[in-house]
Protein backbone atom coordinates (compact mmCIF):
# COMPACT_ATOMS: atom_id res chain seq x y z
CA UNK A 1 0.00 0.00 0.00
CA UNK A 2 3.16 2.41 0.85
CA UNK A 3 4.70 1.58 -2.39
CA UNK A 4 1.38 2.37 -4.45
CA UNK A 5 0.50 5.78 -2.75
CA UNK A 6 4.45 6.55 -2.83
CA UNK A 7 4.16 5.65 -6.77
CA UNK A 8 0.97 7.66 -7.76
CA UNK A 9 2.84 10.83 -6.27
CA UNK A 10 5.68 10.15 -8.76
CA UNK A 11 3.31 10.02 -10.92
CA UNK A 12 1.09 12.90 -10.26
CA UNK A 13 4.28 14.76 -9.59
CA UNK A 14 6.35 13.50 -12.91
CA UNK A 15 3.05 13.60 -14.86
CA UNK A 16 3.83 11.82 -18.49
CA UNK A 17 1.50 13.52 -20.81
CA UNK A 18 2.12 11.53 -24.12
CA UNK A 19 0.34 9.32 -26.45
CA UNK A 20 2.73 6.95 -27.72
CA UNK A 21 3.55 3.72 -25.53
CA UNK A 22 6.99 4.05 -25.47
CA UNK A 23 7.19 7.31 -23.77
CA UNK A 24 4.55 6.34 -21.25
CA UNK A 25 5.81 3.09 -20.44
CA UNK A 26 9.48 4.76 -19.80
CA UNK A 27 7.37 6.87 -17.53
CA UNK A 28 6.56 3.91 -15.34
CA UNK A 29 10.12 2.29 -15.53
CA UNK A 30 11.48 5.66 -14.17
CA UNK A 31 9.23 5.88 -11.52
CA UNK A 32 9.97 2.22 -10.19
CA UNK A 33 13.29 2.87 -10.60
CA UNK A 34 13.16 5.82 -8.10
CA UNK A 35 11.09 3.58 -5.67
CA UNK A 36 13.51 0.96 -6.13
CA UNK A 37 16.58 2.91 -5.16
CA UNK A 38 15.19 4.87 -2.49
CA UNK A 39 14.78 1.79 -0.80
CA UNK A 40 17.80 0.60 -1.55
CA UNK A 41 19.25 4.04 -0.37
CA UNK A 42 17.42 3.58 2.70
CA UNK A 43 18.51 -0.04 3.91
CA UNK A 44 22.56 1.36 3.01
CA UNK A 45 21.84 4.77 5.27
CA UNK A 46 19.91 3.14 8.45
CA UNK A 47 22.26 0.14 8.44
CA UNK A 48 25.26 2.98 8.38
CA UNK A 49 24.13 5.21 11.00
CA UNK A 50 23.18 2.07 12.95
CA UNK A 51 19.26 3.01 13.33
CA UNK A 52 17.87 -0.38 12.65
CA UNK A 53 15.97 -2.23 15.70
CA UNK A 54 18.77 -5.25 16.13
CA UNK A 55 21.28 -2.88 16.93
CA UNK A 56 19.64 -0.03 19.28
CA UNK A 57 17.74 -3.22 21.14
CA UNK A 58 20.55 -5.99 21.35
CA UNK A 59 18.23 -8.30 23.63
CA UNK A 60 15.42 -8.10 20.93
CA UNK A 61 14.92 -11.12 18.83
CA UNK A 62 16.39 -10.90 15.54
CA UNK A 63 12.93 -11.58 13.39
CA UNK A 64 10.90 -8.91 16.00
CA UNK A 65 14.16 -6.41 14.74
CA UNK A 66 13.84 -7.34 11.29
CA UNK A 67 9.61 -6.76 11.61
CA UNK A 68 10.31 -3.32 13.00
CA UNK A 69 12.99 -2.19 10.08
CA UNK A 70 10.44 -3.27 7.43
CA UNK A 71 7.45 -1.04 9.71
CA UNK A 72 9.98 1.77 10.07
CA UNK A 73 10.63 1.84 6.03
CA UNK A 74 6.77 0.91 5.32
CA UNK A 75 5.81 4.10 7.65
CA UNK A 76 8.75 6.48 5.60
CA UNK A 77 7.56 5.45 2.40
CA UNK A 78 3.71 5.98 3.46
CA UNK A 79 4.33 9.44 4.68
CA UNK A 80 6.20 10.47 1.32
CA UNK A 81 3.57 9.11 -0.63
CA UNK A 82 1.06 11.07 1.22
CA UNK A 83 3.43 14.18 0.50
CA UNK A 84 3.95 13.21 -3.21
CA UNK A 85 0.32 13.15 -3.71
CA UNK A 86 -0.56 16.53 -1.88
CA UNK A 87 1.81 17.66 -3.60
CA UNK A 88 0.81 16.12 -7.19
CA UNK A 89 -2.80 16.88 -6.88
CA UNK A 90 -1.69 20.83 -6.07
CA UNK A 91 0.10 20.89 -9.43
CA UNK A 92 -2.38 19.25 -11.46
CA UNK A 93 -5.10 21.47 -10.26
CA UNK A 94 -2.75 24.56 -10.86
CA UNK A 95 -2.23 22.87 -14.50
CA UNK A 96 -5.60 22.87 -15.59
Amino acid sequence: MAAVAFLLGLALVIPVFSEESRERNLGIVINLMIAVFASIGLDIVFSELGLNFASILPNLDPLTGLLGDHLLRTTLFSLAGIVLLYVGTKKLSRIE
